[in-house]
């Protein structure tokens, strides 16, 4: 599809451009992806008793978070997607958003029940 707005565009210079950047976002895109796939095998985050650690080591101690809220996405009522969010009272980070929270195997309910029992 790229090739062909490239040939229909060759006498009109914004043409070729907006078809060089709609695949430089393609490439772009694709090259996430595959990142994304070889790091699926380390966890997102731990819970333990320390507080939640994230793939970067970074870790917010349970007595620093103070929202921990489990958010289920839907559009028109059919489910999209998870998150968790995560507010604190340090410096920085202020929030953490956890995006990759579709891919647990766990509901809402058993992760906000997991944390409260490692934080008490």
């Amino acid at each position: 599809m790229l090739a062909v707005l490239c040939i229909r565009a060759q006498d009109k210079n914004i043409g070729i451009l907006i078809a060089a950047g709609f695949g430089l976002l393609a490439a772009w895109l694709a090259v996430k992806c595959i990142r994304t796939l070889a790091n699926i095998a380390t966890p997102a985050f731990v819970i333990g008793r320390q507080g939640l650690t994230f793939e970067n080591g970074l870790l917010l101690p349970w007595h620093n978070i103070v929202e921990n809220t489990w958010v289920n996405q839907d559009y028109m009522g059919i489910p999209i997607g998870k998150q968790i969010q995560i507010k604190t009272d340090l410096p920085k980070p202020k929030a953490r958003v956890l995006r990759r929270a579709t891919a647990l195997e766990i509901s809402g309910d058993e992760y906000l029940a997991l944390c409260d029992a490692y934080a008490a």
